[in-house]
Parts: structure tokens; sequence; C-alpha cells
């Protein structure tokens, strides 16, 4: 019975992804930018805002592009990691005179830092509420603005045990978040291991807490329906097993290559080569990777793409940004929008 009801959830999961045989046709948008040496898209929003990183000589600044407003230079030295959300907002860290510095921008406000540090900081998340999750040194802290705070400790208070080496990897628009852990052995009858857990309303909850200790598990990302993408490795090593989560529909099915999720359902990676995928509100999305690259192939030869084509983001409407080589003068940020097409009666 409880077989007959696992292939039942994976029949409804799987049917609910639709693929076609057509490929869009794409409208490319060059983003060389004005005379720098190079510039590369690094995140698009829904929006299509596209956050990117300019060079000139030694020194690197972000930038945000959308056709109604242009270009927007963040006239900041860049030298880390960047994150953009749905307003418009860029959450990035930069190094100067030696120190590390988070901090938080948006149109109307400027520059707001964050954070000071002689230590790295490591940004892993940012939502639309403008909340930062990251980590310095082996803490792992979620900046909301002008208050911080430190997850690690509040974790140690909740849930005892000898656990370290933190890893933030998620936080979704509801201010929950995922991260992994591993919990050390000190005597040989201690369970011991990797694991993931949640953080949601200032409760801790371990991710499939219920499997044996034999099995490491590993979040990948939470969406804002807290629907969780896991990996699972044995203790003895060998391949993991990667699987999609869903607990407001008690889906717990295997994905193959799964990288993130939009609107409820795994996005594949390299999964069907070169087929558009579909979910429930006929949004569509391509793989990433080397199926783009193909079809970049096709369409724009005079780019030089088999072996330099970056690509880094895409949103839900199926808009695509990266890095790409030209044949002209180094490399450039490019946005690559699907036209749109006849729908089948």
């Amino acid at each position: 019975m409880k077989l007959l009801k696992h292939l039942f959830f994976i029949f409804l999961f799987t049917s609910s992804i639709v693929t076609s045989e057509e490929l869009p046709k794409y409208r490319m948008v060059d983003l060389g930018l004005f005379g720098t040496d190079n510039s590369e898209a690094i995140a698009i929003n829904e929006k299509g805002q596209v956050l990117g990183i300019c060079e000139e000589g030694c020194s690197r600044f972000l930038f945000l592009w959308d056709d109604v407003g242009g270009l927007k230079l963040i006239d900041y030295p860049f030298g880390w990691k960047a994150e953009l959300n749905n307003y418009g907002q860029i959450a990035a860290v930069s190094r100067l005179d030696g120190l590390y510095r988070l901090f938080l921008w948006d149109v109307n406000s400027g520059f707001w830092e964050l954070e000071v540090s002689t230590d790295i900081i490591q940004i892993t998340g940012f939502n639309d509420r403008g909340e930062i999750l990251g980590k310095v040194e082996n803490q792992l802290f979620l900046w909301d603005h002008g208050r911080k705070t430190n997850l690690t400790a509040l974790f140690h208070e909740q849930v005892p045990g000898r656990w370290q080496d933190f890893e933030p990897v998620s936080l979704n628009n509801r201010g929950h978040v995922a991260f992994n852990t591993y919990k050390s052995k000190v005597t040989e009858h201690d369970t011991y291991g990797a694991r993931s857990f949640i953080w949601k309303d200032g409760i801790f909850k371990m991710i499939l807490s219920e499997k044996s200790w034999e099995t490491s598990t590993r979040v990948q990302c939470i969406d804002d329906f807290e629907n969780i993408i896991v990996n699972l490795y044995p203790s003895g090593g060998g391949a993991f097993s990667q699987f999609f989560i869903s607990p407001s529909k008690n889906i717990l099915v295997p994905c193959q290559g799964c990288d993130l999720i939009r609107n409820g359902f795994p996005i594949a990676r390299d999964c069907l080569p070169g087929k558009l995928k579909k979910n429930s509100q006929e949004k569509s999305y391509f793989s990433r990777g080397v199926q783009i690259k193909k079809l970049f192939n096709e369409n724009f030869p005079y780019y030089n793409i088999p072996n330099s084509t970056e690509v880094h983001d895409q949103n839900s409407r199926g808009y695509v940004v990266g890095q790409i080589d030209t044949m002209f003068s180094g490399r450039h940020a490019f946005l690559a929008i699907p036209e749109k097409q006849n729908e089948k009666k």
C-alpha cells in the first residue's frame, strides 16, 4: 500500500511537468558597457532587471540594467559576492582597506553598510524583504536591515550536540532559512554526520530526521512554499540521491540533477537535452548550461560561443543572463529574451 501511494505521488509530480519539442527564438541584448574592458551579468529578477559586473583596469563595479531605466552604475568597488531581489535591491560584499564590508543598496536610499569584518563575509541568500543570509567565520547570520541575528548561537541553545561547520544555503521570502551542519562524534555510540535544518519562526527543525544516521543530508534550496531539494549521501561513500520534498502536498520523490525550485517544482539541470520545460502554470524554463550554449550557437553565430559562454541565471519568464565571448572585443554581459510564440489551439 505504501509503495502504491509513493508511486501515485511520483505520477502526480512528474505529470505536472510537460515538455515541448519547440525551442523559442531569443532576442539577444548585448550589455557590453560603454568602453569597459569586460562585463558580466550575474543575476536577473522577475521584473527583468539585470545585475552585473563591469571591469575597467583593476577596478570592478556593479551595475543594474533594465529596458526602461537603462544602465545604473553602482559606484562602489565590488570584489566578492552580490545578490539581487525582485525589488531591485542589491546585497553585496566588497573588500576595502583590508576589511570585508557587507552592504545593502537600493535606488531610493543608496548604500547601507551592515557589517565590517576582518574575516571573510559570505552571503548565500537575499529575499524580497531585504533580509540577507550569510556567514562570518563559522557563525551563521541573518541581517534584517539594522538588526542582526546570530543563528549559530540560537541553534546551540535549542539543539544539543557537538555541531560544527555551519553552511548557510537558502533563504525564502518568508524569512525561512535552510542550512547544513555537521555533528561530530565523541564516543563510539554517538550519532554523527552531516544534517540539514530549517529555521522557521524561531524554531530549528531537522530535515528528514527520521532517516537513519547512516545517511548524511545536504539541503540545496527552499522556496516560499517550503518545498525543498535535498541530497542524501551514504556514509560508506558512493553516489548521492536527490529528492524533492513538498510538505504541504506530502510529496517526497527522487529527482535527477535538480538545481533550484520555481513555483513549487524543481527545475532540472541538463535533463531532457534541448527541450523546453513547462510547469503547471505553463511557464517555460530551460536547463542551465550546455543546452543554452547550443541554442545561442544556432541563433547567434557571430558570437564566439562554444567554449566561453557562462549562463548564470534565468527568471520565470525564460529570460537568461550570463557572459559571452565576442569576436570583436572582450567578454560581454548578455541578456537573452524569448520571443512570444503563437499558442497552439
